[in-house]
C-alpha cells in the first residue's frame, strides 16, 4: 500500500527544512519532498524508472498543498 507522511517544524534549525513529506510503499520510503527543494523526488532507485512524470508532478502538487496547510496549522498553535 502507498501512504504519505508529513512533518512540519515551527522553528527549523540549520539543515532542517520547515516541512518534510515522504511516500511510503509497504514500509519502504520511495520518495521525499522538503520545503527547500519544493519537489517530490525518488529515494528508491526503481521509482525513478518505473513511475511516470505525471506521478512526480501530482505528488509534488499534493505535497506543496499539504505544506501550505501545515503552515496555517502551525500559525494557529
Amino acid at each position: 500500500s502507498l501512504r504519505y507522511f508529513s512533518v512540519a517544524v515551527s522553528e527549523p534549525s540549520p539543515g532542517v527544512p520547515q516541512f518534510l513529506a515522504f511516500a511510503d510503499m509497504d514500509g519502504n520510503v520511495i520518495a521525499r519532498y522538503d520545503s527547500e527543494t519544493r519537489r517530490m523526488v525518488p529515494v528508491a532507485d526503481w521509482t525513478a524508472d518505473k513511475l511516470y512524470q505525471q506521478y512526480w508532478d501530482g505528488a509534488t502538487q499534493m505535497a506543496q498543498s499539504l505544506q501550505q496547510m501545515r503552515q496555517v496549522d502551525l500559525g494557529t498553535l
